[in-house]
């Protein structure tokens, strides 16, 4: 039995009947040739199953460890106006309160060394809720003195609102200093 190896029908002949091909090979005989293999609608199923799965494994594993973020909570300009407050204060300069927010009573550590930032996040109030203007915050570990001169080093959350200007009128005021917990 032979196969047209254009259409993959069977043939009598040394032509075609059904696409005209010629079916005669060398001396005029016919040539015995194997149907063409049907693609298989099952495979492209099964393989959509698996790039699917792991695309879903992928994703899981991406989600799970924290995820693509942002490089700036709160954005750059948080980012900058945290630091630079501390900044100020480390000078002893007087500008410092002016990158809170207006109408908040600014909070001042006394005599900043250094200080290091170890984390950064989104700020929520202690029922689990965001608060009313989004707030973020960023922690350092402060080495200073106390009024009395004794050294510390305390983790402090600078609390800022990404939204409201600071009295420098630039976004993202501060307002709040809280000791980390």
């Amino acid at each position: 039995m032979a196969f047209c190896p254009k259409c993959g029908k069977e043939v009598n002949g040394p032509f075609c009947a059904s696409c005209g091909a010629a079916m005669a090979g060398p001396g005029g005989s016919v040539q015995q040739v194997a149907p063409p293999k049907k693609r298989s609608k099952k495979m492209l199923w099964v393989m959509l199953i698996i790039v699917g799965g792991l695309v879903a494994v992928i994703g899981t594993a991406i989600s799970n460890s924290g995820g693509v973020r942002s490089p700036q909570v709160g954005g750059n300009e948080c980012s900058l106006n945290s630091t630079s407050y501390l900044e100020l204060l480390k000078r002893g300069d007087a500008a410092a309160p002016r990158y809170w927010k207006s109408g908040v009573r600014p909070v001042v550590l006394f005599s900043v060394h250094d200080y290091n930032r170890i984390l950064q996040g989104d700020l929520v109030q202690a029922n689990g809720k965001p608060y009313p203007l989004a707030r973020v915050y960023y922690r350092y570990e402060v080495e200073s003195s106390t009024q009395g001169g004794i050294p510390i080093r305390k983790r402090w959350d600078v609390v800022l609102e990404p939204n409201s200007p600071n009295l420098n009128g630039t976004p993202c005021a501060i307002v709040a200093l809280n000791e980390a917990q």
